[in-house]
């Protein structure tokens, strides 16, 4: 789960990373 999301942070733009890192949160 770690490497998709930090492979989903290299390709996704910083808004939709802050947004999924406070839903996960």
């Amino acid at each position: 789960i770690r490497e998709i999301n930090l492979n989903a942070k290299l390709i996704l733009p910083p808004c939709s990373i802050s947004q999924q890192e406070s839903k996960q949160i």
